[in-house]
């Protein structure tokens, strides 16, 4: 509003005056306010094109209308090449499980996670955790799905060593001469190795727990068990031996040794053990303490021949002093008493050694064979008295007749008879 001489102005001139000063401010207001928008813009963006993630948005109907700077650039696309193609950049094998999980959460509008390899702009494929989310007006309804897609190619390369560790680890405990087990703080077992499961030929999940107990020898059951709560008690390493059931029924000995893990604070977090068979060392062991009593009797025994051996010697010596030529010449020409018997008794104990060794090789199922032949048993007799069939009881019984170095049917009886094998007198 222009005068052309100085004058007050009129109370209509201040009224447009008024309202020309309240739509510059209004004006210089909004501007301010577009400035900060678009500032604040600018920085979001910004911010959304350097985290490190790749961020975009999809509208309602599916469509990609938003990629940050980082999806185009690990892409190597613009955002209307990827609107070409959309699945173009995902590996060819994820490609049918990826939409399928989309779609689906989608049209449920659920929040949801999936893991997928994306193809980098030198054709490298990355395993990236893929999370998406709806953003929702105020009437409940899905405006918006925001994303985003966080590498995790070194994750997954770690747990495939680690998983590859694992198998390899499993292997050599599954492959290794031994039973292996571990135990839990409180004593039950949370895991055993294949050779437990072919051993004793329970299930794994009949072995874990205390299920394992099941398969100590009723005489050492419960000094086992006590002793395992000893050993936990303890907290220290520890051993002990005991007897097994195999998968056919036979006990075998074992000797157990237990080792605890503890974490940083010293507390245990696991107990791992393992069994080994030493039935072959207990046996060998029963045979020496045996052959050492027999040897040490007939070596008294031999003893006391020798003795009577050198008196005869004497009584001829004496008697040749005397001037008995005849008799002194019998006495030369004849053994001396007790010089028979020795050279007799060193092959009997050569024998008997030799069958109480062979005695000791043999298995329960096949003494159980020989007192039943020896007692007059058939085979079909046998077969049926240890629930075996009458081929398997033949087979046993060729078998032995070869292990024992028999004959005939006779020489097994007599061998039974020898070894007090038999009810037979």
């Amino acid at each position: 509003m222009y005068y052309g001489a100085p004058r007050l102005p009129s109370p209509e001139h201040v009224k447009l005056i008024d309202m020309a000063v309240q739509m510059a401010r209004v004006a210089i207001e909004a501007k301010r306010s577009e400035d900060a928008l678009r500032k604040s813009e600018d920085v979001l963006r910004l911010v959304i094109d350097t985290i490190p993630v790749m961020a975009w948005s999809v509208l309602p109907d599916g469509a990609v209308d938003f990629l940050n700077q980082r999806w185009l650039d690990y892409a190597g696309l613009s955002l209307e090449q990827y609107i070409e193609d959309p699945t173009g950049p995902i590996h060819p094998d994820d490609v049918s499980r990826a939409l399928e999980k989309w779609i689906a959460n989608r049209a449920i509008g659920k929040a949801y996670e999936d893991e997928l390899r994306l193809r980098r702009s030198d054709g490298e494929y990355r395993w990236f955790l893929i999370r998406t989310v709806p953003l929702r007006d105020e009437q409940g309804n899905i405006v918006k799905w925001y994303g985003t897609s966080t590498d995790i190619e070194d994750r997954k390369r770690a747990e495939d060593a680690l998983r590859r560790s694992e198998d390899r680890l499993r292997h050599v405990v599954d492959t290794i001469p031994a039973i292996v087990w571990s135990a839990l703080p409180d004593g039950s077992v949370d895991f055993v190795n294949d050779r437990w499961l072919q051993y004793t030929g329970l299930s794994r999940e009949d072995s874990l727990g205390w299920g394992w107990t099941a398969t100590i020898h009723p005489d050492d059951s419960a000094r086992t068990t006590d002793y395992w709560r000893t050993v936990l008690l303890s907290g220290e390493p520890a051993e002990t031996e005991e007897r097994l059931r195999r998968s056919d029924g036979e006990f075998r000995w074992f000797l157990c040794r237990y080792v605890p893990v503890r974490d940083d604070s010293g507390n245990i977090v696991k107990w791992y053990s393992t069994s080994t068979d030493i039935e072959d060392r207990k046996r060998a062991e029963d045979t020496l303490r045996r052959n050492q009593a027999f040897f040490a009797a007939e070596a008294q025994r031999i003893g006391g021949l020798l003795e009577t051996t050198a008196l005869g010697h004497g009584h001829s010596r004496r008697a040749g002093d005397e001037g008995v030529a005849a008799e002194q010449k019998g006495a030369a020409a004849k053994s001396p008493p007790g010089e028979g018997a020795a050279e007799k008794t060193i092959p009997e104990t050569r024998r008997f050694v030799a069958e109480r060794q062979a005695i000791e090789s043999l298995t329960s199922n096949e003494r159980s064979i020989i007192r039943s032949i020896a007692d007059g048993k058939s085979n079909a007799e046998v077969a049926e008295l240890m629930h075996l069939s009458p081929r398997t009881v033949e087979t046993y019984r060729a078998r032995l007749m070869e292990k024992l170095h028999l004959e005939d049917l006779a020489a097994l009886v007599k061998f039974a008879i020898r070894n007090g094998m038999s009810s037979v007198d």
